[in-house]
């Protein structure tokens, strides 16, 4: 199936609370990519990390992909293909130059199964947080991405970043500049940093790019004892909060009109008012 060019998007999110066993978590968001296309969705993200939240950052190691094959890119392909929806694919391990840190990737497939992009997060989390972990250091484990992706999809261009990347207003200023229509932004804030900062930094690169914004996330204590935030959310340029869930797993359907964006950049000209580049 091919979805018509049109201004209209009815976009889904899925809330996750991966766990420890891979088999589970693919089945559990193959069961909500089926409920989201029942519905109506044309395109369903999913959260970071929604195929595995191991006992430890080396779990990964276990059940990284080479990049084109895999059961976890095999279940994207699939349903895509099978439902008729894009899927963009939160975040999973794609082996790079060091067997010890992979990309941690986010695909995107179109309504016919096919891989149209990817994007290797760029920015890792290496904090300490008050919180039952502490101590964070993913580029122990990832390896980071390069460069900003977007993809041209039947409803205009979708830029690509994953949780952290948040924090980095250049990479959305950029999205900005090749004229991006959503953000897709899979996540996994743990409880601190998301009850303080989540809700603003997405309204905020929404209102400063114009342009939507969509976080899927994880929510709630995870196998691992790691506890996140949730609150997956879908935005407008205005910086609206259309829809959101909170702790609860499951759906977030929104119908979105891509020409709101441009229609605000006409009466609110913010970009071509810069004067620091």
């Amino acid at each position: 199936m091919t979805v018509k060019h049109t201004s209209t998007l009815r976009l889904s999110v899925i809330q996750m609370c991966s766990g420890c066993d891979l088999h589970i978590n693919l089945k559990f968001a193959k069961q909500k990519i089926a409920a989201a296309a029942a519905d109506g969705a044309q395109l369903v993200i999913l959260p970071e990390y929604y195929p595995l939240m191991g006992r430890d950052l080396t779990s990964k190691l276990n059940v990284q992909e080479q990049h084109g094959q895999g059961q976890i890119q095999d279940m994207m392909q699939e349903s895509a293909a099978k439902y008729g929806v894009w899927i963009i694919g939160g975040s999973i391990p794609v082996c790079s130059d060091d067997p010890q840190r992979p990309y941690a990737r986010c695909y995107v497939y179109d309504d016919s199964g096919e891989n149209v992009g990817f994007y290797d997060k760029v920015h890792m989390f290496d904090v300490s947080i008050d919180d039952n972990v502490g101590n964070y250091q993913e580029s122990q484990y990832s390896m980071p991405g390069e460069k900003p992706v977007f993809v041209e999809s039947p409803w205009g261009k979708i830029g690509l970043a994953v949780c952290y990347d948040i924090r980095f207003p250049e990479l959305f200023r950029k999205y900005a500049e090749d004229n991006v229509d959503l953000v897709a932004l899979p996540s996994a804030f743990t409880v601190p940093t998301g009850k303080a900062h989540w809700e603003v930094l997405l309204r905020a690169r929404a209102i400063e790019n114009q342009c939507f914004i969509a976080g899927a996330a994880q929510a709630g204590k995870h196998e691992n004892g790691r506890i996140t935030w949730g609150h997956s959310m879908i935005i407008n340029p205005w910086g609206d909060i259309l829809g959101q869930l909170k702790s609860e797993l499951g759906i977030l359907t929104q119908s979105i009109e891509i020409a709101d964006r441009v229609k605000l950049q006409e009466k609110l000209p913010v970009l071509e008012h810069r004067r620091i580049n």
